[in-house]
């Protein structure tokens, strides 16, 4: 219904349309030309309201939008979908509602057929249903090699992939980048064999539409309805094209207000004449920047403004900047935009206005397309396809429109206005969409399509009559050319059935071949190609054709069009088609044609040979595809088209017509080779054609040869053409009858003369003497011979030599070899002539090249003998195997593009090669050729290089020794196979005289100067070798003629004398001793062997017998003497040895009471340092280089949270044991990524090891910044603002110097005895105190409530409170070193105060006032946890996991132990302050020692390993009993956490425990006893406490609380194990008690074990009931301790009962975010999500690895701060401040690589998914399954844990010089 109320519109046809125009024009006057949004919803509400006519139920189950707002953001297909969901009751959860959808989509289906049967149960009736499903943007995509008949062409979604069976087949992804692609699961036409859909019957799909029908069938609506739906269509699809019709195809600015009203303009819009449009069209050659810089310039726009238009422009494809009737202002603005050739249209503003109604009217007909009416999915579809195979309504006359659009005269045809469709004028209008558009267009197309098998031939019928006006529009003015319609070509072309209903109804094949020749020709004018073309053309690499590159699709679409079968055998049985390649190719002979520069270097070398070779590896495929096509013809069409391709190129070579150049080349004329041998017969004479390589024009670009070699390779249909016939059809001449013999073999010599002339000008480059011609030369050469890629190889070099083989077939052998002779100018050189005019002396490399070549030509038999693929594909590989393990990729490399193709080739490689998988991180998977394989080798394959060659016969050797040792290796060629087809003849070659001459003159030619330069020792190693390899190539000629025609070679090998006196044999035995051949030696006896079968008295005449060889026996005088000599020097040797040993003996004591005297006075050596290389000791100030890093690595359990409670519950009892973690996926774990916000902030310390003096690396610095001053503009590794520097060795990043040893203490006091018990230790402890304090006051020196050292905190101030005689400058370098520490600590701490108090409860927040990070906590003893972390889940290579700590690491510790110390010790003036601090800590770890009423925070609420960390620091000596009371206290805080953690689940226990097995929890029973019991005796001492164990752990069985009290405190055990061994690494060994873990069962818990190691007694055993009377002492001493922990904690715990006090740390082995292990799953769930930030579903998305959040990257839509700055900050720097700053680790699911990054710096690494063949895949390009790699993944992991991104982000930087910009992401 109309909208507007002027303007109302009846049911007649003129009258609907002209009231929508009218409607539409209304909405233009109402909203002044402006698409505004309010705009675009009354344009959207008109659209619907108009579409169901007031019958909305019959679209929608509910009711129809009403306000603006409800219009604006309406889309018809999404309500549907939405309705059905509702009705369902189906939510959209984790990115899977459009899985949801589709799958409910299937359902309605099925029950809509009636279906009761499962789709498993009857595959069968799912064979013709197809699926359809349209892909989107992150989907996964299947494609099977082995059952499609395109790769790109034939898809499946997951749920079909599943259904369908494709055991053992190549199954390929590819992730859907683009809209427009289908599922095609189920259409016959698109697969080799059966692809059943997961839908279950053909119905599903069932259509009414037929190529006549104008509009939905009667049986789908009311005929009102048909009429009206159908008539409003074709009032959009009328309205469009009559906006397109005046719509320019290029962004050409008027110059004037007068060229702007001469533009041309839609009539009927009188009052919008002066209102005018500038419009800014989207490009790729400028950024969004440049743009908004020229938009300030232009229109005075902000750089924000600017920012957002382009973003519009970039998204949309273009912006309407400005509408204003000021025609000098909007000149000015269009102007100046194109200053920097942006492109601008200036243009009526109605008539843009019209053009974005025309962009959101196609958007409205794309969403129809996948809405249902009245439970039919495709009426609607059949309904715009109606409208667009009719044609447009005559309103006025459009004749000149039509002749503009190039649409009167396509291809030569003349077309009437009748006979156009909308369809057609849609497609030619493409190119003058804008980017949005178009995309739009072409998936409306491809929905289209999908109406059925007639809508598919009928759109592909109208797209084949426009196709080359598509063409001239791609090529000459299409602003997108990657939006092209042209591209539609590789959705139709390659159907099969398609392709020959298109070949066979229409003249696209004919007309597309003479397309490319006129446009190569440089035959077009006025953006229009010429058709048909002229006269044959020379084309010209340097043209525009070529210079643009724009080709390459055409070349692509045209093999797609002859792909199928039946364009083939259209092809083969119709000569037109022939004709049209012919035509084609033969422009291209001869194509940059080069001469030999003989005297002087060419100056100038061009890059058109580069151009040249990639249309040529077009041809080259074209060529072979077209071959191919013959396969299913007949023996007449065959000989036919050979025929027509001889007689071609007859008229090209004889220059009979213009293709070759007439001042390059000239008609072949012939001339007389005499060769033979002169010994009583005449010498024969051959009449050739005469053309000298060496000093003449030639090609490498011979298309049409290629093209006669493909139908050269169907022998089967020559079987019964005679030789006489062959070569007639081959001259052109086969029709003709009075043509002589000799004619016709002369015009087949000229044929072959080209390839001939081709392999000759190789040899000739390969031993340079085209060297003057420049380097381009090689490259040239290598591409042709040697490159596999886009098949050049293949088409061109395999095919010479294949025609060289089929003229040999052919021909006489002799006048085939002696035009062999002639060409390669050896001539007179196989005669006994050495000396050459061109080839350097003795012209061994040119007679290398041309025994190679000859040995191909009679040895090769895949492509003469017409094997089968599988056969060729096996040899392939087995030869590209040969020469070492290969990775796939290196494999691919090496192949013909026929094989990588070809589905034979996995099962082949899985069948000849065994795969070794990735063991390691930076391993690939490795195919290594089995060892049965090695049979079927041949040294000599034609595709090896002569390094190859040699190679391989050195791999064969080894092999053959290994086996044989004393044996002789000798590789035997085998004869070629009878060939059964019509080249049998080939081996009729063996029997020429030619064969044995030339075998005969290179040995008698080389031998002599071999022999005479090894005389005169002027041979070089690469001459001798190049030698050697040619006598070894005449030779196995010789073997090969032996195994074929060994009678005749002997006989001419023994009786003929090649020169006087000189017979073959003889040379053969002249050479066979010779110490110089000895490399020849077993090829010479084999020869002279099999000789002498025959001829063994004239064998046995020449052959020289070697003298016996006489055996030593050892028993002479000289062997007596040696025997004699070793004896004597033996028993010297014992003697010394005997007297050394006396000698240390006796002197023992003495060097150890020497050392024991000298240790004090002799230096420490830590190392060396790293810039002036001495050594570092403790007398001179140096340190360790390290980084000091902020963390939150560490994690808090989550309240609430139970599947995080499971994992611990699970996680095993001894984490010093190697476990296994590749089971990350989230199909198979109860928990995804770790919640980001349950971290615990500190900082972390890493060094690489190194050590540098402190002079050296304050000018180590110096000399960093002087570089950042120097080179400005380089992204640098680290940041010097931040205090960072490179380690100079290992590139490690770094920021502090830390001291090595405290100078005030050394030597060390020893540690007392560990055996003390804990009463005698506090006994002591008290009888010091009262002894060394004189001053209690010292002793409480805190700033906080728990009483931590003032000295330590971050923010405090470090002074040297001491006298000045007791300063030093040790002490002043390393007091410097404390302060650089506190200054890159301070800036950390001040910024981190949110971070570190939000895992603090808020009552403690409110409590305890924001202070620094107190170092001993938040640095060392993070520090120390990280490392503990990074050991769980590893086995041990020690007693404990303290053992598995380097050195650095160690000294790590030792260092900030030491700095603590150092720092203590000097800021509370020496020795007395640090007995008082040392006092203060006991007095806080016993509450009822010295009480301070300051500190009343009680101990429980300090972390204690802190507490154990300054006691390593300032009282070391008492570390014992501090372990003790930490543990204890630490036991303490487990419970109480537990006990928090199960209250906060809301029913105050998990629903459901998992159940832990007895021997679990039977290691938690030997440490705790009874476990109820242990919780109940602490909570006595708490009323509180009391209440809340017996309320909230009534439900906890008693095993789950065993379980989690040893799982939460088992860490803290694991780190004091790190503190005690690097305490005590450098004490005397005297004072050391031997641990008791060598007596300890291995198989006893880790925690046992350590709390042995540790003298620390059990819980089991110090807080169980006492057994004895009195209990001991030490037992008692526990007891009370920890009933003052509880009983403080319980006084400062009771008002503040409501707050989890105490956080408990994470236990088990830290993981990184559970992403899918396959990469199908990865993008299955990522793929459909929407960025959290913007809401929108991003081009690019990236997966943090640590909290598995999907974020966009590289994107401009997320960046904060974007405006404030010219670059901004990308999503994933955005995201990394909140999940684990200052890193970020993420999955670029773009690039498919891992993106490390750090403050602000980044790099690339590889990713953790390796494919099938154990592989990177980039991009995904190769498309095989992924899956993760275990050890990729470990290695990021263990570089995450160990807090290493830094430095492996530095050294990246450092190698590849990075250049910044990583903000961006």
């Amino acid at each position: 219904m109309p909208f507007f109320p002027n303007h109302t519109s009846s049911s007649s046809n003129g009258t609907v349309q002209t009231g929508f125009e009218a409607d539409l024009l209304t909405l233009a006057a109402r909203h002044q030309n402006h698409f505004t949004p309010l705009a675009r919803a009354e344009l959207q509400k008109y659209l619907y309201t108009t579409l169901w006519a007031s019958e909305s139920t019959r679209f929608l189950d509910g009711p129809a939008p009403t306000t603006a707002e409800e219009w604006s953001g309406f889309n018809l297909t999404r309500a549907q979908r939405l309705s059905r969901s509702k009705g369902r009751n189906k939510k959209d959860t984790k990115g899977k509602g459009r899985e949801i959808e589709f799958e409910e989509e299937r359902d309605k289906r099925r029950k809509q057929r009636g279906s009761k049967e499962s789709v498993k149960d009857d595959p069968a009736s799912r064979l013709d249903a197809r699926c359809g499903k349209a892909f989107e943007k992150g989907e996964v995509i299947y494609r099977c090699r082995d059952c499609n008949f395109h790769d790109h062409l034939a898809l499946m979604c997951s749920a079909c992939y599943r259904e369908s069976s494709h055991q053992d087949h190549t199954i390929t992804l590819k992730v859907a980048s683009s809209l427009g692609e289908f599922c095609n699961a189920g259409d016959p036409s698109m697969w080799l064999r059966p692809v059943p859909s997961s839908l279950l019957s053909p119905s599903a799909v069932s259509s009414s539409y037929s190529s006549s029908s104008s509009a939905i069938s009667s049986t789908e609506a009311p005929h009102t309805s048909q009429e009206h739906i159908s008539e409003f269509i074709n009032s959009v699809f009328d309205y469009i094209l009559t906006t397109l019709d005046v719509s320019p195809e290029e962004t050409t600015l008027p110059t004037s207000e007068a060229d702007l009203t001469r533009q041309e303009r839609l009539e009927g819009v009188k009052w919008f004449e002066n209102a005018w449009a500038v419009v800014l069209w989207n490009d790729e050659k400028h950024t969004r920047v440049d743009v908004a810089v020229q938009l300030g310039d232009a229109i005075g726009w902000t750089e924000e403004e600017g920012l957002e238009c382009a973003e519009r422009v970039h998204t949309e494809g273009r912006e309407v900047i400005e509408i204003s009737s000021s025609v000098p202002r909007l000149l000015h603005i269009a102007h100046t935009l194109a200053q920097i050739d942006l492109g601008v249209t200036l243009r009526s503003a109605h008539d843009t206005f019209r053009e974005c109604i025309s962009a959101y009217l196609l958007s409205f007909l794309l969403d129809l397309s996948t809405c249902s009416l009245e439970g039919s999915d495709s009426v609607l579809r059949e309904t715009m396809l109606c409208s667009l195979m009719s044609s447009r309504l005559p309103v006025r006359d459009r004749g000149d429109f039509r002749d503009r659009a190039g649409l009167s005269r396509i291809g030569g045809v003349e077309i009437s206005w009748n006979e156009m469709k909308r369809v057609d004028w849609a497609m030619v209008y493409h190119s003058k969409w804008w980017k949005k558009p178009r995309v739009e267009w072409g998936l409306l197309m491809n929905r289209l399509m999908l109406v059925g098998d007639q809508a598919r031939l009928d759109i592909a019928s109208r797209y084949a009559l426009v196709f080359p006006r598509l063409i001239e529009l791609y090529l000459f003015t299409d602003r997108e050319s990657e939006n092209s319609m042209t591209s539609v070509a590789s959705k139709i072309f390659p159907i099969p059935s398609v392709a020959s209903y298109l070949v066979s109804h229409s003249n696209i094949l004919p007309v597309y071949l003479q397309l490319l020749r006129s446009y190569y020709t440089g035959q077009f004018a006025f953006k229009r190609i010429t058709f048909p073309p002229g006269p044959a053309a020379r084309v010209e690499p340097e043209s525009e054709p070529f210079r643009l590159k724009k080709s390459s699709p055409l070349f692509s679409h045209l093999r797609d069009l002859i792909s199928s079968s039946g364009v083939k055998a259209y092809i083969a049985q119709h000569a037109d088609s022939n004709e049209g390649m012919l035509s084609l190719g033969e422009i291209f002979t001869g194509m940059n044609s080069q001469v030999r520069a003989a005297e002087r270097h060419v100056e100038y070398e061009t890059e058109g040979w580069t151009k040249a070779f990639q249309v040529t590896g077009e041809l080259g495929r074209l060529a072979r595809a077209w071959g191919e096509g013959y396969a299913h013809s007949s023996t007449q069409d065959l000989m036919s088209a050979i025929s027509a391709i001889g007689m071609r190129l007859g008229k090209i070579l004889n220059m009979e017509i213009g293709t070759l150049d007439p001042g390059k080349y000239q008609p072949p004329s012939f001339h007389t080779v005499r060769f033979g041998v002169d010994s009583g017969t005449e010498i024969k004479e051959w009449e050739v054609v005469q053309y000298q390589v060496e000093s003449q024009y030639v090609s490498f670009h011979n298309p049409l040869h290629w093209v006669l070699a493909g139908l050269l390779k169907h022998p089967g249909k020559l079987e019964g053409v005679g030789s006489d016939a062959l070569i007639r059809a081959l001259g052109g001449l086969e029709n003709s009858t009075d043509v002589d013999e000799k004619n016709a073999r002369q015009r087949a010599l000229v044929l072959l003369d080209f390839p001939l002339r081709i392999v000759v000008f190789i040899a000739q480059l390969r031993n340079s003497l085209w060297v003057r011609n420049g380097q381009s030369m090689r490259q040239q050469q290598h591409h042709y011979r040697e490159h596999t890629a886009l098949g050049v190889r293949e088409g061109s070099w395999d095919n010479d030599m294949f025609l060289l083989q089929v003229f040999l077939s052919l021909l006489e052998p002799d006048l085939v070899l002696a035009t062999f002779l002639d060409r390669f100018s050896l001539t007179e050189w196989f005669q006994g002539r050495v000396d050459h005019p061109v080839y350097p002396f003795p012209s061994a490399g040119m007679v290398e090249e041309f025994l190679s070549v000859l040995i191909v030509c009679l040895s090769e038999p895949a492509t003469i003998g017409a094997w089968s693929t599988e056969r060729y594909v096996r040899r392939e590989v087995i030869h590209a195997l040969v020469l070492g393990p290969s990775t796939y990729s290196d494999l691919s490399k090496r192949l013909p593009e026929r094989v990588t193709e070809s589905h034979f080739l996995h099962p082949l490689l899985l069948e000849l090669a065994s795969f070794k998988p990735p063991e390691s991180a930076t391993d690939f998977g490795l195919y290594e050729l089995k060892d049965a394989c090695f049979e079927e080798v041949d040294p000599l394959f034609h595709h090896f290089s002569r390094n190859q060659k040699q190679e391989v016969e050195a791999i064969l050797e080894k092999r053959f020794k290994k086996s044989k040792p004393k044996g002789e290796y000798l590789h035997i060629p085998k004869p070629m196979e009878p060939l059964q087809n019509r080249y049998a003849s080939l081996l009729q070659t063996y029997k020429s005289n030619f064969l044995p001459q030339i075998v005969f003159f290179t040995l008698s030619n080389l031998i002599p100067l071999h022999q005479q330069a090894d005389k005169e020792g002027t041979v070089e190693g690469k001459a001798r070798e190049s030698q050697e390899s040619v006598l070894e190539l005449a030779l196995h000629l010789a073997m090969l003629c032996l195994q074929h025609e060994l009678l005749l070679f002997a006989k001419a090998a023994v009786e003929v004398e090649y020169l006087p006196g000189q017979t073959l044999v003889r040379i053969l035995c002249s050479i066979e001793d010779e110490y110089l051949f000895k490399s020849l030696k077993a090829r010479v006896a084999w020869c002279l062997d099999t000789i002498k079968k025959h001829f063994p008295s004239q064998v046995e005449q020449w052959r020289v017998v070697p003298p016996p060889v006489v055996k030593k026996t050892g028993q002479g005088a000289g062997a007596g003497r040696k025997q004699k000599a070793a004896a004597r020097q033996a028993a010297i040797m014992q003697q010394f040895s005997a007297d050394q040993k006396a000698f240390l003996d006796a002197h023992e004591d003495e060097n150890d009471s020497m050392e024991e005297d000298e240790t004090d006075e002799e230096d420490i050596i830590y190392g060396s340092c790293m810039v002036c290389q001495e050594n570092c000791t403790a007398f001179a100030a140096c340190g360790s280089l390290a980084l000091i890093q902020p963390s939150k690595l560490i994690r808090h359990i989550p309240l609430n949270s139970q599947p995080w409670l499971e994992e611990v519950l699970n996680s095993p009892s001894s984490l010093d044991r190697n476990i296994d973690l590749s089971d990350h996926g989230a199909s198979s774990s109860l928990t995804g990524a770790y919640p980001i916000n349950n971290f615990k902030f500190g900082l972390h310390t890493s060094t690489c090891g190194h050590l540098m003096h402190t002079e050296c690396f304050d000018s180590y610095i110096k000399t960093t910044e002087n570089r950042h001053h120097a080179q400005a503009a380089r992204n640098h590794p680290e940041n010097v603002a931040r205090r960072e520097f490179n380690c100079p060795l290992c590139k490690s990043l770094g920021n502090v110097l830390l001291p090595m040893q405290n100078p005030y203490d050394r030597p060390s006091k020893p540690i007392k005895s560990d055996d003390l018990p804990l009463r005698d230790w506090l006994r002591l402890i008290n009888t010091e105190a009262l002894r060394d304090i004189t001053d209690t006051s010292m002793m409480f020196q805190h700033r906080t409530d728990t009483g931590e050292l003032p000295p330590l905190f971050a923010d405090a101030t470090c002074v040297i409170a001491l006298p000045l005689e007791e300063r030093s400058p040790l002490l002043d370098a390393a007091h410097k070193m404390l302060l650089d520490l506190q200054a890159v600590a301070r800036p950390i701490s001040q910024q981190s105060v949110h971070l570190r108090l939000r895992g603090q409860p808020e009552s403690l927040r409110q409590d305890r006032p924001a202070v620094g990070m107190y170092l001993p906590d938040e640095l060392v003893a993070h520090m120390i946890a990280g490392l503990e972390i990074t050991y769980r889940g590893q086995e041990s290579s020690g007693q404990t996991v303290a053992d598995s700590l380097n050195n650095a690491n160690c000294q790590l510790v030792k260092c900030l132990l030491g700095s603590l110390r150092l720092a203590t010790y000097s800021n509370l003036g020496g020795k007395p302050g640090l007995v008082s601090a040392r006092y203060g800590l006991f007095a806080r770890l016993l509450p009822d020692w010295y009480r301070d009423a300051n500190a009343t925070t009680p101990i429980l609420c300090r972390d204690p390993l802190g507490v154990v960390v300054e006691g390593a620091a300032i009282a070391y000596e008492y570390l014992q009993p501090i372990l003790i009371l930490a543990y204890y206290a630490e036991l303490c805080r487990g419970v109480i956490g537990i006990l928090h953690l199960i209250r906060s689940f809301p029913n105050r226990s998990p629903s459901q425990w998992l159940n832990v097995v007895d021997s679990d929890a039977s290691h938690a029973v030997e440490v705790f006893g009874n476990i109820r019991q242990l919780f109940l005796g602490m909570a006595s001492h708490s009323r509180i406490l009391q209440f809340e164990v017996t309320e909230y752990l009534a439900s906890v069985p008693d095993h789950v609380l065993a379980r989690l009290l040893y799982a939460f405190t088992l860490p803290f055990v694991r780190r004091v194990s790190i503190v005690h061994k690097v305490v005590k690494m450098n004490q005397p060994s005297s004072s050391l008690i031997p641990s008791p873990l060598a007596k300890m069962d291995p198989s006893t818990s880790e925690y046992v074990r350590l709390m042995a190691h540790l003298r620390i007694p059990l819980p089991v055993v110090s807080l169980s009931p006492p057994t004895t009377e009195p209990p001991v002492a030490s037992n008692a001493a526990i007891v009370d301790c920890v009933s003052s922990y509880l009983k403080q904690f319980s006084a400062f715990y009771g008002p503040r009962s409501q707050s989890s006090l105490i956080r408990l740390e994470y236990p088990a082995i830290y993981q990184m975010a559970r992403i899918p292990n396959s990469l199908e799953g990865v993008f299955e769930m990522y793929g459909p999500r929407e960025c959290a930030n913007c809401k929108t579903a991003p081009n690019a998305m990236a997966v943090c690895l640590l909290c598995g959040e999907g974020v966009c990257v590289g994107s401009s839509c997320c960046r904060e701060n974007l405006w404030g700055g010219a670059e901004g900050l990308g999503e994933c720097n955005i995201h990394m401040r909140k999940c684990n700053a200052p890193i970020g680790i993420f999955l670029d699911l773009r690039k498919w690589q891992i993106l490390w990054l750090w403050a602000g710096s980044g790099s690339w690494g590889p990713n953790i998914f390796l494919d099938t063949h154990g592989e990177l895949d980039q991009s995904m390009k190769r498309g095989f399954p992924q899956s993760i790699h275990p050890p990729r993944l470990d290695e990021v992991r263990k570089i995450w844990l160990t807090h290493g991104v830094p430095s492996f982000v530095a050294r990246k930087m450092e190698a590849l010089l990075d250049g910044g910009g990583w903000g961006h992401f």
